[in-house]
């Protein structure tokens, strides 16, 4: 079976980005065995921001390892994603 993954879309410019950056690393530690943590430089990857509908940064994806299920994004704070993330993983 497939992990989930957790798609970071975030910029070297960008000062919240930074800020949540610490934020996302406890959660790819805490969740290590049952997600995978991508980061993503919208700058380098304008094309995949594009395709994911990236309208702000941070934005953070939360992509199913059930293909039939929609990526779901947006949450921009530890706890949201905590709480997401956690049941997402445990109802997999």
């Amino acid at each position: 079976m497939t992990m989930p993954f957790v798609v970071d879309f975030y910029a070297t410019w960008c000062g919240p980005c930074i800020t949540m950056a610490h934020e996302v690393e406890l959660l790819a530690v805490e969740y290590v065995t049952r997600v995978s943590f991508l980061k993503v430089d919208t700058d380098e990857e304008y094309q995949l921001a594009h395709q994911m509908e990236v309208r702000g940064l941070p934005t953070l994806v939360f992509i199913s390892s059930d293909p039939k299920e929609p990526a779901h994004g947006g949450h921009t704070c530890k706890i949201c994603c905590s709480r997401r993330y956690q049941c997402k993983v445990e109802s997999t």
